[in-house]
């Protein structure tokens, strides 16, 4: 085990840990916005004198737009993993990559169900979900994939 701590600086174990750490974070967080939007949308509503849709729409939106800027501090985590990672160290497959699509499936998830909440249709919540997951996913792995060869130059 010594031996292959050894290979690694102390900055790649450090975002190592933030990669890992991170997507558990997002996953307690994001069911918080799940429970939390049940009861906001069954108990305050109506104390609000609004909508339980408004509320609930502004309470996914919030855990949408925040998951999403964790999904985006996971790709950075990983960017910076990739510049200080030994050579030939990182696979272009691995739990990172699985643990950044985790976070944007949840961001995905809200998006979806806000889709839901506004049109009724599921079509358009999925397609919503969809739209989401490939773009980030498409545009971290393409980012990550330039910076590994140009890193091996």
């Amino acid at each position: 085990m010594e031996k292959f701590r050894s290979g690694f600086g102390e900055e790649y174990r450090h975002f190592d840990n933030l990669i890992w750490q991170g997507p558990s974070w997002c996953t307690a967080i994001f069911l918080g916005v799940l429970v939390a939007s049940n009861q906001i949308a069954k108990d305050y509503a109506t104390a609000w004198s609004v909508s339980d849709k408004i509320v609930l729409g502004l309470v996914l939106l919030v855990g949408f737009f925040f998951l999403l800027t964790c999904s985006y501090a996971v790709f950075r985590f990983r960017d910076h993993q990739t510049k200080v990672a030994p050579e030939g160290s990182y696979p272009k497959l691995g739990a990172q990559t699985l643990l950044q699509l985790n976070v944007t499936a949840q961001s995905a998830i809200l998006l979806g169900l806000i889709l839901h909440l506004v049109s009724r249709s599921i079509w358009i919540a999925l397609g919503g979900f969809i739209l989401v997951l490939v773009v980030c996913m498409a545009y971290y792995e393409g980012e990550i994939s330039k910076r590994r060869v140009a890193k091996k130059q």
